[in-house]
């Protein structure tokens, strides 16, 4: 018995409805998309809709853009909207590949407006809850590999240095903690894979 794929909400502009199990993910893609970023993308098309299409080269048949709109698509049970693009070569269509995911990451937020967007939105009850948490999951910590060591200076400061064995995902989450800290902090990360 075949399994029939729902439509959605659809907002944007697309040349196509696919299975998005169908679609080719892009071999060269560099992002990896963890679970939790999935179900917030999908709370968001709950909210909104599908705003976004994935874009596939016409050229490779890969995809360029949208590598988690596609794993939402499948978490969901709903086709995914499809926009065909021709990139003229494989460099151009790295090019555009990078560039979609690298550029973003220069971004900066303004804290007083995104925080202010939340609580307006919160009292539209347009529920980001998804968007707003920060797990932290426990540390998987190798008593043999982890250890505080704390260095002075001449000049006064004082350098904390913190072995610890992790995972990547336990990591990317200490990062995040990073930038919410209220002093100035210096971070090295050494590890093999």
């Amino acid at each position: 018995m075949e399994n029939k794929l729902s439509e959605g909400i659809y907002n944007c502009h697309y040349d196509a409805l696919m299975d998005a199990s169908l679609l080719l993910d892009h071999p060269k893609n560099p992002h990896l998309h963890p679970d939790r970023q999935i179900d917030a993308l999908s709370h968001v098309i709950d909210l909104v809709g599908w705003r976004h299409p994935v874009v596939v080269s016409k050229d490779s048949g890969f995809i360029v853009y949208g590598h988690g709109r596609k794993l939402a698509a499948i978490k969901r049970g709903e086709l995914v909207p499809v926009e065909y693009q021709s990139f003229g070569s494989e460099v151009e269509e790295l090019a555009a590949l990078m560039a979609d995911n690298l550029i973003p990451e220069l971004a900066e937020y303004s804290e007083e407006l995104k925080l202010s967007n939340l609580e307006e939105l919160q009292e539209l009850d347009f529920d980001f809850e998804p968007l707003e948490e920060t797990e932290l999951k426990e540390l998987d910590f190798d008593s043999d590999k982890q250890g505080v060591e704390v260095k002075d200076s001449d000049d006064g400061y004082h350098t904390i240095v913190m072995t610890i064995s992790s995972s990547i995902e336990n990591l990317k989450c200490m990062l995040e903690l990073k930038d919410n800290i209220d002093f100035e902090a210096e971070v090295s990360i050494v590890g093999k894979n």
